[in-house]
This record gives structure tokens, sequence and C-alpha cells, in this order.
């Protein structure tokens, strides 16, 4: 008597996870599948630098190794942890006397004094009125100085 045994594997129908992490120098970031998702789908990465940052790098934590082009990826069989890197000089120097109300609070900024800001667009290191070192909640001001040419980074 012979027994014959066909064995096969077959790839997890459940799909894989795709957890995608960022260092402080960007305000949002996230893939367009994170749960589910099966071998060989072309996963995509959104992400938003703040006011100061450029996109370094992504850094393959878990799952590699995997090739990242263009903020796109193809997904292995397996799951996927990412961390996206920033670089930049968050240090800009007032190129204009600037008189500013944010969240009821008065922060002057003078010209040709540096000020740096967080990754959220916070002014760090900036007397206010009423006392404190720091303004949240400012990052469209922030953004409309850098534009405008008000903060240049140095």
């Amino acid at each position: 008597m012979r027994i014959i045994l066909n064995l096969r594997m077959f790839a997890d129908d459940e799909g894989h996870s795709v957890t995608v992490y960022a260092d402080g120098g960007f305000t949002a970031i996230e893939a367009d599948e994170t749960s589910g998702v099966v071998a060989e789908t072309e996963v995509t990465i959104t992400k938003t630098l703040a006011t100061g940052y450029e996109f370094d790098e992504y850094q393959v934590i878990q799952g590699g190794p995997l090739e990242i082009e263009n903020d796109k990826f193809e997904m292995p069989d397996n799951d996927v942890v990412i961390l996206a890197k920033s670089k930049g000089n968050n240090v800009y120097i007032v190129t204009e006397n600037v008189y500013m109300s944010v969240n009821d609070a008065v922060i002057r900024l003078q010209k040709n004094t540096e000020v740096q800001l967080s990754g959220t667009g916070a002014i760090i290191g900036v007397e206010i009125a009423g006392g404190g070192t720091a303004i949240t909640g400012c990052a469209a001001a922030v953004e409309n100085l850098v534009k405008t040419g008000v903060l240049v980074k140095i």
C-alpha cells in the first residue's frame, strides 16, 4: 500500500499590517493601506513636513528589505514598520519687526534676531507678553511669515 500526500502552502488570506512612524520634522504621515494588506499590493505613503524641514529617508524597521521609491513600495508577505526621517535647520532669522497675536498672547519678533521652530510650527524661545517662551497653535501664521520672507531659514 502506497500513500501519497500532497502538501500545499497558502499565503495568509487576512493580509498584513503597515505601520508608518515619523520623527519630529513631520506634521502628518500615513499609508493608504494599513491592515489586511496582501502581498504585491502597491502601498503609498503620504507625508506633510513641518516648516523648516525636508524629507531625508525612509528606514525600514521591520519587514524589509523594501525598495521605497517616490513614496511607494510593493507589500511583502509580512508586516511592515517604516520610520520616515527628516532633516533641516529649524533656525530662522527675522528680516523685519513683527508683532503677532496668537491664542490671546502677543509676541514680538525683532529684526535680525534668530528664532527656532518646533516640528509643529511653534515658535520656541521667544519672550511673550504674560510670560513663557513658546507659542503653540500658530503654525499657519508662521508658515505665512516663511512664505513672505519675514522668517528666512539660516
